[in-house]
């Protein structure tokens, strides 16, 4: 291991990051409620507002970025909608939020805009079923999401001269 790995090791188990975090998460659940949102809009609302209020942190020791400054995941259900959603249901120890296993070949070998595109053909062909199209809209919510994220990154990246990172 070089040493550029050993610090970041050293970092992580110091716990180093934590001190990045926000005082407090977003709230959502108001929003949400006061919308009348579905499953599928509430989970894109939180992605695309988790999005945008993390911090952009770039260690300059670090080739691959992103460091969480939010200190948790907000609910997006009130307890007696979370408790009436997952009646019956076994759920990750984490709740509602836990690891998501991607189809990662599909994602490298694609990208986010290439998916994004697959979302806006798959949502104009499917165009009569309105679950389908707010599923796709959230989709590519999320998508544009997380493509706002990467682009901070991005800029702050050159702001740094890192066109490494860029």
């Amino acid at each position: 291991m070089n040493e550029r790995l050993v610090l970041l090791k050293q970092r992580m188990r110091a716990g180093e990051h934590k001190r990045l975090r926000q005082e407090q998460s977003i709230e959502l659940l108001t929003e949400c409620e006061a919308e009348g949102l579905s499953w599928p809009r509430r989970v894109a609302r939180l992605v695309r507002r988790q999005c945008e209020a993390e911090q952009v942190v770039i260690a300059p020791e670090e080739k691959i970025v992103f460091t969480r400054t939010l200190p948790s995941v907000p609910p997006v259900y009130t307890v007696d909608e979370w408790s009436c959603l997952s009646a019956g249901r076994t759920l990750h120890e984490l709740g509602p939020v836990s690891n998501i296993c991607a189809d990662w070949g599909l994602l490298l070998s694609q990208g986010l805009l290439g998916r994004r595109e697959v979302a806006a053909v798959t949502r104009l062909r499917m165009a009569d079923d309105q679950k389908a199209v707010e599923f796709l809209d959230c989709a590519i919510d999320t998508i544009d999401a997380v493509l706002d994220l990467t682009g901070r990154y991005a800029s702050k990246s050159s702001q740094l001269g890192r066109e490494d990172l860029a």
